[in-house]
């Protein structure tokens, strides 16, 4: 059975200011939020810091009740992702995504963490991504019980803007049952973002040279 614990949730974010080259021509800024992380059946979060934030409107209004709690197999959840910037400058942004998976060996059998394991099967999918955010690369090679995606913001960000949603809601994968001791899962939701000058739309290209990680999304 799912945790029906529950916590006061609020942002978790902050960002981080870096300042390097490409090709030596230029120089370019950085940004980054830690993750926003909502657990299905305990919320949490931290403090919210200067470089823009990440608003979620109906999650926010049912967080606190029992709608995301004990949730049944094809049930659809608000989350509803966006960010705001903080920079006086247009910037390009990246988004994060990790939703929790399971690995399986067999059809009745249902395992997190297990490398011998079959491809990964994703707790939740993600509803009604936004016009402007195109799915840049997946990565499913972890086995810490997670699938990342990494989407791309396709329009340069005014200074002090905001971002279209990057998803609605999720929706429970359709399993007859969960492992009793996963029923705490979470959506992790990052947000990076470049300084616009000298950049272009994002592709999953920029963003490995950009940020230097995830080599294993395609």
């Amino acid at each position: 059975m799912k945790n029906t614990r529950k916590k006061c949730m609020v942002l978790c974010l902050a960002s981080v200011l870096g300042i390097g080259t490409i090709g030596e021509a230029y120089s370019y800024f950085t940004n980054v939020t830690d993750p926003k992380r909502n657990v299905f059946s305990i919320a949490e979060g931290g403090t919210e810091q200067t470089k823009g934030e990440i608003i979620e409107e109906g999650w926010d209004a049912i967080k606190d009740s029992g709608e995301v709690t004990d949730l049944q197999p094809g049930e659809i959840i608000t989350k509803d992702p966006k960010y705001k910037s903080a920079a006086n400058y247009p910037t390009y942004v990246y988004a994060e995504v990790t939703v929790p998976a399971v690995k399986s060996t067999a059809g009745d059998t249902i395992k997190i963490g297990d490398e011998t394991a079959g491809p990964k099967t994703p707790y939740v999918t993600l509803l009604g991504v936004g016009d402007h955010w195109t799915l840049l690369g997946t990565d499913d090679t972890t086995t810490d019980g997670a699938v990342l995606y990494v989407y791309g913001y396709q329009e340069e960000l005014p200074a002090l803007g905001m971002t279209e949603t990057i998803f609605t809601s999720f929706q429970v994968a359709d399993f007859t049952e969960f492992p009793a001791e996963e029923s705490a899962q979470q959506i992790d939701v990052t947000v990076r973002t470049v300084q616009a000058y000298g950049q272009s739309v994002p592709s999953l290209d920029h963003y490995k040279t950009l940020f230097g990680q995830n080599d294993n999304l395609s």
